[in-house]
């Protein structure tokens, strides 16, 4: 019996007192979220039958996880949750280390740590190089294993699994992200958030506030990009690569403010961050979160803060020396930095180049498949339709972004 099931029967709720139960819930979110679509969320007889008997394949969509965490009073990963617990044995060589559960019937190898925090690494890199198709599913199930195995746990395990698990939600915010399902991402984040303040981990904490602050900035939301940048500095840590992230946000939020003084004196403070990074723990660091912050994102992201201060006669002079330069293993960072240097062409009046390398793009994300790297070429579209449309390169650039579904 899963806790959702637990909790209805306690209440005695029949479906159609659910759905009343459901509806208020809803409302009540929307309002908290500021998310009117959320008012309209429902659940059928069908689901509702189905959850009760835990047939399910998956969490239910974003929006309606919202909705039940509020009206139950649990993460959805809990309510779901299957009890049927799994057993794992630590090896027979090292029984100290096991940790039973209450009944003494399981234990739990306290080496699963390491091995999930490796594991993560390798999603993360496989998630940079070839982008996030069928990897947020992975993350998701993933979860679910991890936190009933911490549920298995006690003591300083059960704290480790807890901070695994943050930084795993934190993955499936990043990959939702890439796949164009925003309601998504935004819960994933918000409940990484949480398990990172239940684990202590204050460092994983000031990562999600920069990857709050970046969401903002790219939904040009001036004053949310302005706190949620400034509280990830304040919060962070010692870890210079991480720092430099956090540096590049503030940045970012200072040009989306029209702030170029502030923008100019973080990118250089991220500049120093990365070097100091790269003289001291190259990306080998264990306790580097963001390892995709080397150079080039920084110059890169650079480019960005030019273009949101108009400048982008400079953003062509700071993007372009780095076509064909980027490390291995950044494509999607790369992709999205050329689809920058194609707006900036089409900005300064470089309309065949700007076509050109559009179309370029466009050909490798089809492998990629990043929706943030889709997003940008659609806005390199709309530009373009509004440029001359009669340019040859533009043209044929148009022409086939209109062939590619939407993201």
């Amino acid at each position: 019996m899963n806790e959702f099931r637990r909790r209805v029967k306690a209440k005695r709720w029949t479906y159609e007192a659910f759905a009343l139960h459901f509806g208020r819930a809803a409302e009540e979110t929307a309002e908290l979220k500021r998310d009117h679509r959320i008012a309209s969320v429902s659940v059928s007889h069908r689901s509702f039958t189905r959850w009760m008997a835990g047939d399910m394949k998956g969490l239910p969509g974003a929006e309606t996880c919202l909705v039940l965490e509020h009206l139950l009073g649990l993460p959805a990963e809990e309510l779901f949750r299957n009890n049927t617990q799994p057993a794992v044995i630590a090896p027979a060589a090292e029984p100290a280390a096991q940790v039973a559960d209450p009944a003494g019937a399981r234990f739990v190898d306290p080496a699963l740590v390491p091995h999930w925090t490796g594991m993560l690494q390798i999603l993360a890199t496989t998630h940079n190089a070839f982008g996030p198709s069928q990897l947020h599913q992975s993350a998701v199930h993933e979860m679910s294993v991890i936190g009933r195995f911490r549920e298995l746990a006690g003591g300083r395990l059960a704290a480790g699994l807890l901070a695994v698990e943050a930084r795993w939600a934190e993955f499936a915010s990043w990959t939702a992200e890439n796949t164009m399902d925003g309601p998504d991402a935004g819960y994933w984040l918000d409940r990484a958030l949480q398990l990172a303040q239940e684990a202590g981990d204050t460092q994983l904490e000031s990562y999600i506030k920069m990857r709050q602050a970046q969401r903002a900035v790219e939904r040009h939301e001036v004053d949310s990009a302005l706190s949620l940048a400034g509280q990830a500095w304040r919060s962070a840590g010692d870890n210079p690569r991480d720092r430099a992230l956090c540096a590049v946000r503030q940045a970012q939020a200072h040009a989306l403010a029209g702030d170029g003084r502030g923008s100019r004196s973080a990118i250089a403070e991220a500049t120093k961050l990365v070097d100091l990074a790269d003289m001291t723990e190259g990306l080998d660091d264990p306790s580097t979160i963001g390892r995709h912050c080397v150079a080039a994102y920084v110059q890169a992201h650079e480019a960005s803060c030019q273009m949101l201060l108009g400048e982008y006669a400079l953003a062509v002079s700071t993007l372009q020396p780095m076509l064909g330069t980027w490390p291995t293993g950044f494509r999607q960072d790369e992709l999205l930095a050329q689809v920058w240097l194609a707006v900036s062409y089409l900005k300064t009046g470089r309309l065949a180049e700007a076509g050109a390398l559009g179309s370029e793009v466009l050909t490798a994300n089809a492998t990629v498949s990043s929706s943030r790297v889709h997003r940008g070429l659609r806005q390199l579209g709309l530009l373009a339709g509004q440029a001359d449309q009669q340019q040859p390169e533009l043209r044929t650039f148009r022409s086939s972004l209109a062939l590619i579904p939407r993201m």
